[in-house]
């Protein structure tokens, strides 16, 4: 798909999430897509394929793949499944994961927002302990800027933004907000320009948490690179439950 994406856009979506990488929006909030009955999509910003005969990063060799086609073919069928058990559509913005770009802007989000209907709502990553996150949401703040379109949240990145904090799991959600204040500081410069309110504070319980997991066990192809991640190890199991998965958060910005 070229940086032109209105040729997939859908006029009955009422719900358009930003994923920065194919997994983001199963594991942040599966278990709020799961939950709405409206039409929806998930756009995932890096779901573009890298070059012919580009080398092999060290994550997806590490694995696995052999080639750095297979490890995107691989990863785009996962999204695929995912997206069907949380009945969304699925985009792929045509920008590679960052170990295959070339540098530049990243593409397809502005004429995505220009072709969406003022009422939809779009979601974005609030960009919590993991930069390609922060640049795929200052990316999307500046294409919505230029569209004009106002209804926007941010979701908290799982499992990065649960890593910051002492209680992700049971701690009232306003505490979990000061929590991430105090330890990002591109959590505190949203706050300065935006006016952040959690419209969503969500606990799974065990039926709810097993469609979620379903989803997320789509992407088994690096899900055991993630919860061994430097920034996310501390806090054992992943997918443990009860455990910081099952918690969802969601800002309005004003």
């Amino acid at each position: 798909m070229s940086g032109t994406v209105s040729p997939l856009i859908d006029r009955r979506w009422r719900v358009v999430v930003i994923s920065t990488h194919f997994d983001d929006a199963a594991l942040s909030i599966g278990g709020f897509l799961l939950g709405i009955t409206v039409p929806k999509a998930v756009v995932t910003v890096h779901g573009g394929a890298p070059d012919t005969g580009a080398q092999l990063a060290s994550w997806d060799r590490d694995c696995g793949f052999t080639t750095a086609t297979e490890a995107h073919a691989t990863r785009l069928a996962e999204d695929d499944r995912a997206c069907a058990i949380l009945g969304a559509d699925q985009v792929a913005l045509n920008n590679p994961d960052n170990p295959y770009r070339s540098g530049g802007p990243l593409i397809g989000l502005r004429e995505l927002f220009a072709s969406l209907d003022a009422d939809v709502q779009v979601l974005l990553p609030l960009g919590i302990n993991q930069p390609d996150h922060g640049v795929a949401r200052d990316a999307a703040l500046a294409a919505l800027d230029s569209t004009g379109h106002r209804r926007v949240g941010m979701y908290a990145d799982l499992p990065y933004a649960a890593a910051l904090v002492t209680d992700w799991t049971s701690a009232p959600a306003e505490a979990l907000a000061s929590e991430l204040a105090a330890h990002d500081a591109g959590y505190r410069a949203l706050l300065a320009r935006y006016d952040l309110r959690i419209s969503h504070s969500i606990t799974l319980g065990p039926s709810e948490w097993s469609r979620k997991r379903d989803a997320v066990l789509c992407y088994a192809s690096q899900l055991s690179l993630v919860g061994a991640m430097g920034e996310v190890r501390h806090m054992g199991a992943l997918l443990g439950y009860p455990g910081a998965m099952q918690r969802e958060l969601i800002w309005s910005v004003g």
